[in-house]
């Protein structure tokens, strides 16, 4: 299974990907904006679920790991 440090690289690496190719025709300064914002987003997004549902917790991997697979870009 993957542990924090995981789904904060991932996390991190997909947001600004996603966010670099959706801002493709954003000027030079603007596009790295954006670059940075989806890296902090993707950040924080990929330890919300073990924020919500700690692995101490009975529920953990359900409600919130669960909704998390079901999002599509």
């Amino acid at each position: 299974m993957s542990d924090g440090k995981t789904h904060r690289l991932v996390g991190a690496g997909t947001g600004a990907v996603v966010a670099g190719f959706r801002a493709k025709q954003q000027k030079d300064h603007h596009w790295w904006a954006e670059v940075a914002g989806g890296a902090l987003g993707g950040y924080v997004g990929g330890q919300l679920p073990d924020l919500l549902e700690p692995a101490i917790s009975p529920w953990h991997r359900d409600v919130a790991h669960s909704c998390t697979r079901a999002v599509r870009l």
